[in-house]
């Protein structure tokens, strides 16, 4: 015996005399009640998982003003001569209207506040005039109109007139006949300069602006510091009524797909010669692609920024880069043949020949690899004019989210 337990490892298991033994299978089934913990490890994995804290609604009421316009009803106005140009001079045809995959029009505070007047907590808007959103609450309890738009035009974009230029929130407060304007952040400032330049943001005139339900004249507002040297007043600020009442109309259609190609040019020869080299790349597109007709099934657009590409004939100033960032755009009714056009221009461009040409190894430095690639759909503005109204609540439909 070398075991510890060699003398009692082979005798016969107890048995008792007044309990029989049970079966492997008994055994075994006492056991299978925690089989009915199925789930049970899942359910602690998702107690102990990171999840956002769960959003309870309250019960604020919910409108929702749509500005989205029924072509139909564009189209019976266009029929009728309501519908005008809005700083462009091509004919406007039905076709450009129906054309469009979807046309709104720019809302006042007219329905904000026929909302507010039916007891909304919450508006979401569609399409509107940036300062009625803001303007539209102050009117509705009674502040004069010019101010109240005048002050929505300033504080929408939030600290845009404070300093330092940070992404931030504005406070704006109307006093009788003036109004006020401050960071809420208490380590910026506004200062009158900055707040009356802002009268040109986004317009032609200081002095004039138009909206939907009439207009302001700015041209006797004032602005003054305030002693804490932080807020900026506003004074003189008119509102205009409107001759007649009108909505301004804004419809994209789709016009094709596109694909292009990033590079960039630090060679003095090919940005001298650019132009005889883009002349020669349309030439040899045509010979190479004869299935393709130039203008119907591609257009080829260059993009040279860094010489002159923002301002191009409108440029005072002109002057020879010594590197530009060449965009090439192709715009086809279809993705397959603008990639195929673009590819050609890329390789084109990149070896194509010029008088006094030095370099061999190319002309061109990309940005990605492939070079070429197929950017977002191309849309184009087919409707940006006014439509005579009667109403300015009608076309924006009222609906409740949560009523």
């Amino acid at each position: 015996m070398n075991g510890k337990y060699d003398d009692i490892i082979d005798l016969p298991h107890p048995t008792s005399q007044n309990h029989p033994r049970m079966s492997l299978h008994d055994r075994a089934a006492q056991f299978s009640p925690f089989a009915a913990l199925t789930g049970h490890h899942a359910a602690i994995a998702e107690t102990g998982r990171l999840t956002d804290r769960r959003i309870e609604l309250d019960e604020s009421e919910i409108a929702r003003v749509d500005a989205e316009m029924d072509k139909r009803m564009v189209v019976d106005a266009f029929r009728e001569g309501r519908v005008e140009n809005f700083e462009t001079t091509a004919a406007l045809k039905e076709s450009d209207i129906t054309d469009c995959e979807h046309i709104v029009a720019q809302m006042g505070i007219q329905p904000y506040i026929e909302a507010l007047k039916a007891g909304a907590d919450i508006i979401i808007g569609g399409r509107a005039y940036d300062a009625a959103v803001i303007a539209a609450y102050p009117i509705w309890k009674g502040e004069d109109i010019g101010l109240s738009y005048h002050l929505g035009k300033i504080i929408e974009c939030g600290c845009a007139v404070a300093l330092p230029r940070e992404s931030d929130g504005m406070i704006g407060v109307i006093d009788g006949d003036s109004f006020t304007v401050v960071p809420a952040d208490p380590n910026k400032i506004c200062k009158p300069d900055i707040v009356a330049a802002h009268t040109l943001y986004e317009r032609t005139s200081p002095f004039t602006t138009e909206f939907p339900g009439g207009g302001l004249d700015m041209s006797g507002s004032s602005f003054s510091a305030e002693p804490d040297g932080r807020t900026v007043r506003v004074r003189g600020t008119k509102f205009v009524e409107p001759a007649r009442l009108t909505l301004k109309l804004e419809g994209s259609r789709h016009t094709g797909f596109r694909c292009i190609c990033l590079a960039g040019i630090r060679d003095p020869f090919v940005i001298a010669n650019f132009a005889e080299i883009e002349k020669r790349l349309r030439t040899k597109v045509k010979r190479d692609l004869p299935q393709f007709e130039e203008d119907k099934d591609y257009k080829i657009l260059f993009h040279r920024y860094g010489a002159g590409e923002i301002m191009k004939e409108r440029d005072p100033e002109t002057w020879t880069p010594k590197e530009i960032g060449l965009v090439i755009e192709v715009i086809s009714p279809d993705q397959d043949t603008a990639n195929t056009v673009c590819a050609l221009c890329r390789s084109g461009i990149l070896h194509q020949g010029f008088p006094g040409r030095r370099a061999n190894s190319g002309n061109l430095a990309f940005l990605y690899t492939p070079a070429e690639f197929p950017a977002p759909p191309c849309y184009e503005f087919a409707l940006y004019h006014l439509m005579v109204v009667d109403d300015l609540i009608k076309p924006f439909p009222i609906t409740w989210v949560q009523k």
